[in-house]
Order: C-alpha cells, then structure tokens, then sequence
C-alpha cells in the first residue's frame, strides 16, 4: 500500500511542479517596414506589354517583393504619380500599396527612371538684344536730347546697345513637352520607404481586391 502511494507520488511530482512554474507568452511583433528601408520590387508581367508611366500621372504596378522576414506577395500593386526628376528622368512616387484585400498608406520614391520628352512645341527664342534695342530706340533720343525717328537717334541706339549688350545672342529655344517612361516586365526596382508601413493597420479594404483599381495593367 505504501509503495503504491509513494509511486502515485513520483508520477505527479513532475505534473504538479510543472503547473507551478509560470509559461513564458511571447508576442508576436507587428508586421511593418521601417523607415529608411531600401527594396528591390520586381515588375510582374500581366499583358507582356510594358508600363508605360506619364508625367503626373497616377499609376498602379503590379509587384512581388522580400522586405527582410516579411514577403510581399505576388500581385501586389504599387500605386503612386510619375513625377519629373530631370529633363529625361523620372520616379514614381509611392502613395498606397494594395496587398490582396488591404490598403496600406506608403510614402515612398522610386529610383530614378530613365525618360524621354514627348514634344508638344517649342516656345520662342527671345532675342533680349533686340527687345533691348526697341526700348531704347524709343528713349535714346530723349536720353541724347535728339529727334527719336532721326538717323542721329539710331546711331545712339545702337552705340546703347552696344553699350548695355542689346547685340546679345538670342536665349535658347525652351523645349515644352510631358515626360514618358516604361517599366519591363520582370525588370527590377528599387524603392526607399521614407515612412513606416504598419501591415496591422491597413486604410481600407477592397472586397475584390487589386481588380477594384483602375489603371493597373
């Protein structure tokens, strides 16, 4: 009887030590890209045509990424303007990034991407030289105390001129024209986020998800 006892005892010695000793809770920490982190997204092909971007405009691009431990998956959207850096360059501008169903606020910018200028015309050159000489044709006489249309008031316009550089070459032509660029299918880009991106607090929810936006490929 003692034996039984005593080995009923050993049995739950360890089972009652165990329910005396506390069990550690671990959390799971927020799921979330720090400020500052540069990532490499690749372009997802959908049409196999390239994407093409317009100087601001808004566009959604399809992605897939690894950000550190967090996978951003397939399908994903990149939604932000196309916005001039430079005469023949460009970066998207990062406003949003759509994650299946969740819409996560994003401040971020591209690298840059290289462009072309669609021309729309040129505005005209201006001869500073002769817009000079006009304005002093009309008070170079006055100035010299000689007859404005005379030939003696030429003559001291254009010693003014020379004077003041109204022979000056004409400026440069002034190209005008909207900024375009493309994105290839399967091509890389870098990102730097220049905010948080909190995955625990979306903005909004799209019940289709990415097929609610328009404007993707």
């Amino acid at each position: 009887m003692n034996f039984c006892f005593a080995l009923v005892s050993l049995l739950l010695l360890p089972t009652a030590a165990l329910a005396q000793t506390p069990v550690p809770r671990f959390e799971v920490s927020l799921a979330r890209i720090a400020a500052g982190t540069h990532v490499q997204f690749l372009i997802l092909p959908n049409s196999g045509a390239p994407l093409s971007l317009e100087e601001n405009r808004t566009v959604s691009v399809p992605v897939a990424a690894r950000a550190g431990g967090l996978t951003i998956p397939g399908g994903s959207l990149l939604v932000g303007r196309f916005e001039r850096t430079g005469e023949t360059s460009g970066a998207l501008n990062i406003e949003s990034l759509v994650i299946g169903q969740n819409v996560y606020a994003v401040r971020a910018t591209s690298a840059p991407i290289p462009g072309r200028l669609r021309r729309t015309g040129t505005a005209p050159p201006r001869y500073l030289g002769r817009e000079a000489s006009g304005a002093l044709f009309e008070t170079g006489g006055d100035l010299l105390g000689i007859p404005v249309h005379s030939r003696q008031a030429r003559a001291a316009t254009s010693l003014l001129g020379a004077l003041f550089g109204a022979a000056a070459a004409p400026a440069p032509e002034q190209q005008t024209g909207t900024l375009a660029a493309s994105l290839e299918p399967m091509q890389t880009l870098g990102v730097q986020f220049l905010g948080e991106v909190d995955f625990d607090s979306p903005i909004a929810q799209l019940p289709n998800g990415p097929a609610d936006l328009n404007g993707s490929w």
